[in-house]
């Protein structure tokens, strides 16, 4: 009968599986901490813009995000009184004498399917 590692088995059976584990597994604390970093700023290397078109957007971004950005009235359907329940808005409907806006679509929410 033979011993070891059969031939068609190698990576799965032996030390290096074992290692690559345990390195791992002593490597995921510093992955941890290099990613809150980055996640923070932390790792954030000052560049000195040459290009007089990069340096002037970068000195004028809050200007250009505003100007870009949605306006005072673009969420305004955030202030509606929506309702999720269909008999509810039914009977809020017919008591306030308004039509009932219904939005249904099927599918993913960004349409990818």
């Amino acid at each position: 009968m033979r011993r070891g590692p059969r031939p068609g088995n190698a990576n799965v059976t032996g030390p290096v599986r074992g290692t690559s584990v345990r390195v791992a597994v002593k490597a995921l604390p510093i992955l941890v901490v290099c990613a809150s970093l980055a996640q923070a700023g932390g790792l954030a290397v000052p560049v000195e813009l040459t290009n007089p078109r990069e340096r002037d957007i970068a000195e004028n971004w809050d200007r250009l995000r505003e100007l870009l950005g949605p306006g005072e009235g673009a969420a305004g359907w955030r202030g509606v009184g929506w309702e999720t329940d269909l008999w509810k808005a039914r009977q809020r409907a017919a008591a306030e004498g308004k039509p009932v806006f219904l939005w249904e679509m099927d599918g993913h929410p960004l349409g990818c399917t």
